[in-house]
């Protein structure tokens, strides 16, 4: 079930998150809980990175959001954010 999945964060995302006001901080936390709801979702659209790895980036409200699900241990792996 959904509710399995875990959130795991690369350093630059965690930088930021803590760097950032606490205001911020929760809306954040907010917008990427919900990925954890929805682990099959597609994103907007689908990148390749540089090891050929496809990510999606999905537009969460005021953020975007770079992210891989990795299905077999129940992991979003979330890569890179960007509020607009």
């Amino acid at each position: 079930m959904p509710a399995d999945y875990k959130l795991a964060i690369s350093e630059e995302v965690l930088a930021d998150l803590v760097a950032s006001p606490p205001s911020a901080q929760r809306r954040l936390v907010a917008r990427l809980e919900t990925l954890k709801l929805t682990p099959l979702r597609e994103g907007d659209y689908a990148e390749t990175d540089s090891d050929g790895g496809v990510n999606q980036v999905l537009l969460l409200d005021d953020l975007i959001v770079t992210y891989h699900a990795d299905h077999a241990v129940k992991v979003i792996r979330v890569l890179r954010v960007e509020w607009v």
